[in-house]
């Protein structure tokens, strides 16, 4: 559904009127121009989209946006005026779609680096331009569905015309479609549809299957060490035999002694823990994160997989079927090697772990507790400290009241307060409503001061780090205000006020992994 927004949408009394979820807003600058505490963003004539801002631009008939081939850095939605889009099969003719308002075009940036068509204005044209690296760096483009599925719908009419222009010999003219078709269905029901038909596998009854973005695929891909020596066609054909499945925390995903499903995993986002059975009976457990894989023991060796695969967050895997990696491992050497070492490494990291008892006991450690997705983490050493507390009253000097707790989990001298971990994948985040809560550019998650103090950041946190307190006010007649509090590790001082007041050193801010594998031995 396209909604153009107009001055009354500014208006306070306006607000209850709530348009459907999957609208798309495009602010007119005509609107704003008329409300004077709106024209200074009106003079910058940008425009926002699922979180992006664009431009907006004019073109003359006869003016070409972009060429065939070109290097594709942004993508366009036609406000006024008509665009067609043209591009050469491989016998030289040309295949022409037609762009109408509010259908958008040059979305293949979002997946490719050139240019797939060329663009060309039939009548004099206002486009809104979104650039490429805006979209990919905003997680309100990356988590927006609706818009996702107009880009893979995109790509798909691209193909289908050209297909169709090379079988017929015939001009081609396929419309896209507006975006109120494809936000409610429309034709990509039936491109849906028709990749199910497909030999992909089929989801288990606790994980769910989601529409690929072929572009985050394509990145996945290329930042994973086995697929480095897979050229751009052999790409294609994984993106088009894989598919996106989601598992909530504490989800069984592989069960040792079967072949999981005929899948072999790639993990999106997110962490799994292996289980396996040591020669001696124990069990050995290890973790696996971003860009790692397993499954593949079935595939490589013909054996049944050796170890319980069980999510320690919500996970996100990209799984290719057996055919698919039957045809990577039998036809490319390069990805071959890689697995085979990959293989080697973890079972030398699994051998390491058996045949220390220390090293084993923290693993497990840092697994069941949550460590192991913590990137800065609280301890204090109890063979250090003397229980002075100079940190609990050093951290409610500078902050009013002590972000952190002595208490909570202990391995040998080790103790780990209950503090914030700034985790990998932070559950609090998403659940606040006022957008209160943020990581920031240097990796910190922080509580900003329009936060209401509802408490829905605290009971996320799996952790027990955030805590909401009613916040002293200038007026005794005031209303006590509400906030969630939690420890930033002092961002904004020079130190930290717990470490810089402990006169014995006993505690410190530390990277879990390194740390732990310090102290094993």
């Amino acid at each position: 559904m396209i909604r153009t927004l107009d001055i009354t949408d500014f208006i306070e009394q306006k607000k209850e009127n709530v348009p459907p979820a999957n609208t798309v807003y495009v602010v007119e600058t005509s609107a704003l121009s008329n409300n004077s505490s709106m024209r200074a963003d009106a003079a910058a004539c940008y425009h926002e989209l699922f979180g992006i801002k664009g431009m907006l631009i004019q073109k003359e008939k006869g003016a070409i946006i972009y060429h065939e081939g070109s290097d594709a850095d942004s993508f366009y939605l036609l406000k006024k005026g008509a665009i067609a889009l043209k591009r050469k099969d491989t016998n030289g003719n040309m295949a022409i779609q037609e762009i109408k308002p509010f259908e958008f075009l040059g979305v293949e940036s979002l997946f490719s680096e050139k240019r797939m068509t060329s663009a060309i204005v039939d009548s004099d044209a206002e486009l809104y331009e979104f650039k490429k690296s805006d979209a990919l760096n905003s997680i309100t483009f990356k988590d927006n569905k609706t818009l996702l599925k107009i880009f893979e719908e995109f790509k798909n009419r691209i193909e289908e015309g050209l297909r169709k222009r090379e079988k017929d010999v015939k001009p081609v003219n396929n419309k896209l479609g507006n975006v109120e078709s494809l936000n409610k269905g429309g034709a990509s029901e039936k491109n849906r549809a028709t990749r199910e038909t497909k030999n992909v596998p089929r989801p288990k009854e606790d994980e769910k299957q989601s529409l690929l973005n072929e572009h985050e695929i394509r990145l996945l891909l290329s930042h994973s060490a086995i697929f480095a020596s897979i050229g751009l066609n052999e790409m294609d054909k994984i993106v088009k035999n894989s598919v996106l499945i989601s598992y909530k925390k504490d989800s069984e995903i592989i069960k040792t002694a079967t072949r999981g499903e005929n899948r072999f995993y790639i993990i999106k986002k997110g962490q799994v823990k292996g289980i396996r059975v040591s020669s001696r009976g124990n069990p050995v457990t290890t973790y696996y994160e971003e860009g790692d894989f397993f499954g593949e023991m079935p595939f490589v060796y013909n054996v049944e997989n050796t170890e319980t695969i069980i999510s320690l967050t919500d996970v996100e895997l990209l799984a290719l079927d057996k055919d698919a990696f039957k045809d990577l491992y039998e036809n490319h050497s390069g990805f071959k090697k890689a697995i085979i070492n990959r293989i080697k490494e973890k079972a030398k990291e699994q051998s390491e772990i058996e045949n220390n008892l220390k090293a084993a006991g923290i693993t497990n450690f840092m697994i069941e507790n949550g460590l192991t997705y913590a990137t800065r983490l609280k301890v204090y050493e109890a063979n250090k400290c003397i229980s002075c507390l100079s940190c609990v009253k050093a951290c409610k000097s500078r902050h009013g009241t002590a972000r952190f707790k002595r208490v909570n989990i202990r391995y040998s001298f080790v103790n780990v307060p209950q503090s914030c971990r700034t985790c990998k994948y932070p559950t609090c985040l998403s659940k606040c409503r006022k957008d209160a809560i943020k990581r920031e550019k240097d990796g910190e998650i922080v509580i900003n001061s329009n936060c209401v103090g509802c408490g829905l950041c605290a009971k996320s946190c799996s952790f027990g780090a955030i805590e909401v307190i009613e916040l002293d006010t200038d007026s005794k007649d005031a209303k006590p205000k509400r906030s969630a509090i939690k420890c930033d590790h002092c961002r904004e001082y020079d130190n930290c006020a717990c470490v810089a007041e402990c006169p014995t050193g006993a505690i410190k801010h530390v990277n879990p992994e390194t740390y732990f594998k310090t102290i094993s031995g």
